[in-house]
């Protein structure tokens, strides 16, 4: 699998580990969104508004603080070497 987000890369990494069976599934910390309105999707079940607006992304980011700032990279899964494999 490849995802190019570097603090994405360690999620997408353990859950290929857990598809080819050689890992537990990892726990999903942050909604599975890709843009603001996917993210949307997702903002009523936080108590957010359900608009592409401003105050929805606010609103999700405060939910999701703490685990999005737990989020960091892996420097192993960003070498060159490693993208050449």
């Amino acid at each position: 699998a490849f995802e190019a987000s570097p603090l994405i890369q360690p999620y997408v990494e353990e859950f290929v580990r857990f598809l080819n069976g050689d890992a537990p599934k990892p726990r999903l910390r942050v909604p599975p969104a890709g843009s603001t309105d996917h993210l949307m999707l997702f903002a009523g079940r936080f108590g957010c508004p359900v608009e592409t607006t401003d105050a929805m992304r606010e609103c999700m980011w405060h939910v999701f603080q703490e685990p999005l700032s737990q989020l960091k990279p892996d420097p192993r899964l960003n070498s060159s070497a490693l993208v050449r494999e």
